[in-house]
């Protein structure tokens, strides 16, 4: 199959069903490496934008370095379904209150009850008027050409201790997390969680685990050291491989002491998620 891009492929480029672009907050990155937030944030591209869209009935095709959309609308916190129009003569990108199921032509996914606009994937806001694609925040998902894009989060704080009994966020930071948004539920979720814990009296069980838009622990847990002996410090390791459902999803940094005492837990890039996220 020939590579057209080093970062995705697109082999039978003059299929209509198939697609050669990828949304992007980059004006010419399909798949920038680093974060994109903020004001930088603020408008979505297609690129590159030379594709098939439809007319409602038949599919033509258009050649274009990139299309863009302003994000000025959009408001924190909501979700957006991106469309490729050319019902004006002239191909554009169309953002849509998120709604589901998808209309179909063909093989093409499209606008609920309007063929005419073809679906390229799903967003959400970061603030009123800004997306964002970091390693914390995946709120670009791509239908077409997705790849695997990095998720990672980790403590700025040395190190924290904590006595209390039970799961709980680490460093009872809420900031503690990864999000993502998913346009359906199509992409592969692949994601660690790293805890390392010491005590200074009796054995203590010190675990990490992962929640799903919550605290509850749901990952498969894998000790290292349980439970972890006075004078040595210990890792866990706990790994969530799931396909999520569709929709936007946070997922929760959990570290857990078995005992009564104290654990000190250690931050920095010792402990933390770290994972990939098809999008």
């Amino acid at each position: 199959m020939p590579v057209t891009n080093p970062k995705f492929y697109e082999p039978w480029s003059n299929v209509p069903g198939l697609f050669r672009s990828r949304l992007t907050l980059s004006a010419t990155d399909p798949a920038p490496a680093a974060d994109v937030v903020g004001a930088s944030a603020a408008t979505l591209y297609l690129v590159p934008a030379t594709n098939y869209l439809t007319d409602g009935n038949n599919f033509v095709v258009f050649t274009a370095d990139s299309l863009s959309v302003s994000l000025s609308g959009i408001a924190a916190g909501s979700l957006y379904d991106v469309f490729l129009t050319g019902a004006a003569g002239t191909p554009a990108l169309e953002l849509a209150a998120y709604s589901r199921p998808l209309g179909t032509l063909g093989n093409v996914l499209t606008k609920p009850g309007d063929n005419s606009r073809r679906y390229l994937g799903t967003i959400r806001g970061q603030s009123a008027g800004q997306c964002e694609d970091s390693a914390l925040r995946r709120f670009v998902w791509n239908f077409h050409n997705r790849v695997r894009r990095q998720l990672l989060r980790q403590e700025s704080a040395g190190s924290w201790t904590d006595t209390t009994v039970g799961y709980r966020q680490a460093n009872l930071s809420t900031a503690n997390m990864v999000e993502l948004v998913a346009g359906l539920p199509a992409s592969l979720l692949d994601l660690w969680c790293f805890v390392t814990g010491s005590t200074a009296g009796g054995a203590v069980n010190v675990r990490g685990n992962i929640g799903e838009d919550n605290t509850t622990p749901v990952a498969d847990f894998r000790p290292c050291m349980d439970p972890v002996t006075a004078g040595y410090a210990g890792m866990s390791m706990a790994r969530l491989t799931k396909v999520p459902a569709q929709g936007y999803h946070f997922y929760t940094w959990l570290e857990y002491m078995g005992a009564s005492g104290t654990v000190t837990f250690t931050g920095s890039n010792f402990s933390g998620l770290s994972g990939v996220w098809e999008c």
